[in-house]
């Protein structure tokens, strides 16, 4: 067993041609996509449902988890055919109180981004990709009350499930945004493992319920995607990172940080 063993929890949100301003960064071309599924291949690393990443880490094994956030209607169109294609896993995050609509909890022209129907979430978990809960209002889990975040989550979980005829037991903090409370209110609420952000690949030893991903975004050549999975963070790195994420905890807690629409919810007990 190699207990330096990492996973590389890649986390995407769109796969398209078009975006908007406010989305460029978190939109990659279809033909970059491809790209960089075709570079991961070369690696020769398992990629694995996000699900497998606890078990992965404890058997000291490397491999790479592909996420995609916000169950948009392109994960359908444009990524998951290109990674059926390459026999890659993955896991899709859906906010399940918006499948069929649109992104109504974005602001302007975001909120009408086309979100995947229950029809194609049922046939991609068919399929073989591990149908995550990105919470069922997409609500920032860190500043709303715990008691909402659980109800949230496991509203979501239950609908899933009823939906694709199989557990649901991984969660993806809306906006990466997550606190102590939170975990404990996602782990009441039935899920088995939980990620964030954080900007670090995942090791042995860290928390089941705020794995670290790496997020790529609309300039990641496939040659960076490479090197992001090939990371090995030292400590001083781990300890920078892991800092950083605590100054912005605190902010969001002060002066509220983060986009207007990663706030509590409007009527939202305090």
């Amino acid at each position: 067993m190699d207990d330096r063993a990492t996973v590389a929890v890649l986390c995407y949100h769109s796969v398209a041609a078009k975006t908007t301003p406010t989305f460029a960064a978190l939109t990659v071309d279809p033909t970059l996509f491809a790209e960089q599924m075709a570079a991961l291949r070369e690696c020769k690393l398992d990629a694995i449902r996000f699900g497998e990443v606890p078990a992965a880490l404890s058997q000291g094994r490397s491999a790479v988890a592909i996420t995609i956030d916000d169950g948009l209607a392109d994960a359908a169109d444009n990524a998951c055919p290109v990674l059926a294609q390459l026999g890659m896993n993955a896991t899709l995050f859906v906010p399940s109180g918006y499948v069929g609509g649109c992104s109504e909890w974005l602001r302007g022209a975001d909120a009408h981004r086309p979100m995947l129907s229950w029809n194609a979430v049922e046939s991609l978990a068919h399929a073989g990709f591990e149908i995550g809960s990105h919470g069922h209002m997409h609500l920032a889990a860190d500043v709303n009350p715990p008691e909402l975040v659980e109800l949230d989550a496991r509203a979501s979980r239950y609908e899933l499930e009823d939906h694709i005829g199989r557990a649901v037991t991984s969660f993806a903090y809306p906006f990466g945004y997550h606190s102590a409370a939170a975990q404990r209110s996602v782990r009441a609420a039935g899920y088995r493992q939980a990620c964030a952000v954080g900007e670090l690949p995942a090791r042995m030893g860290d928390n089941r319920w705020a794995l670290p991903r790496l997020q790529v975004d609309n300039d990641t050549t496939p040659e960076a995607l490479v090197a992001m999975i090939q990371w090995r963070p030292g400590p001083p790195a781990r300890a920078w990172a892991r800092s950083k994420q605590g100054v912005w905890r605190l902010g969001r807690r002060s002066v509220g940080w983060g986009p207007a629409e990663a706030g509590r919810l409007e009527g939202a007990p305090q």
